[in-house]
């Protein structure tokens, strides 16, 4: 996602999100935030997160990352 077209565009809430777009501006807070491990290894697989707007709706976030998680 380019930084810039972020600044031309205004926050949604969640509910107003539509499948299969993938750049929104939104504005929420961070609840929840753990390590998931991959089946039967120790391998982290990402960060999960759950994310809540001024509503109270709330979303899931998953974020596949190429570091590993022990180290951090």
């Amino acid at each position: 996602m380019n930084p810039n077209n972020c600044e031309n565009k205004m926050d949604v809430f969640i509910h107003e999100m539509e499948p299969y777009k993938s750049e929104y501006k939104i504005r929420v807070r961070i609840s929840r935030v753990w390590r998931a491990k991959q089946y039967n290894t120790d391998k982290n697989d990402g960060l999960h997160s759950v994310l809540i707007d001024e509503k109270g709706d709330a979303i899931q976030l998953f974020m596949q990352l190429s570091v590993n998680l022990t180290t951090l």
